[in-house]
């Protein structure tokens, strides 16, 4: 009994190494991705610092943010809705006339058009943002982008 699909999981993953990165990985790769992968996402790094890895779907965004110690993102807002959940580390939320710590299993809600900020922990922070609609100055790569 395999309630959760581990072992056709893992041979998926072992035809896929079979085939030496090839079609098959291509495939899965497309619809699985890691959080430690440094190499997945579009990266971007703003100016605060903070570096982020964004992943896309047709309605939502993911956005892995990585946060070095002491580090402050200053107050900003955006159409999307957010939500925000602390993986790892520490961080100081700011929003709605409102400051709160955050760790690990955390998470919180920023209603568009509503001004944010925070402040990361001495250890830093990693948070995964998801977004609705997807941020569109996100999708292309800084490198790509004209200016």
């Amino acid at each position: 009994d395999d309630p959760e699909g581990a072992g056709e999981v893992e041979a998926v993953r072992r035809e896929a190494q079979h085939h030496s990165w090839g079609t098959m990985m291509s495939q899965v790769s497309k619809f699985l991705f890691n959080l430690n992968d440094t190499a997945q996402g579009v990266h971007h790094v703003l100016p605060s610092g903070v570096a982020l890895r964004v992943f896309f779907g047709e309605h939502v965004m993911l956005s892995v943010v990585d946060m070095g110690a002491e580090k402050y993102a200053p107050p900003h807002s955006h159409a999307e809705e957010q939500w925000g959940l602390c993986l790892e580390g520490s961080a100081v939320r700011i929003q709605g006339g409102e400051e709160f710590a955050v760790g690990p299993g955390d998470f919180w809600y920023t209603p568009g058009n509503m001004p944010h900020a925070i402040r990361s922990g001495p250890n830093g922070i990693r948070i995964l943002d998801i977004f609705g609609p997807p941020r569109e100055k996100y999708k292309i790569p800084p490198a790509e982008q004209a200016g």
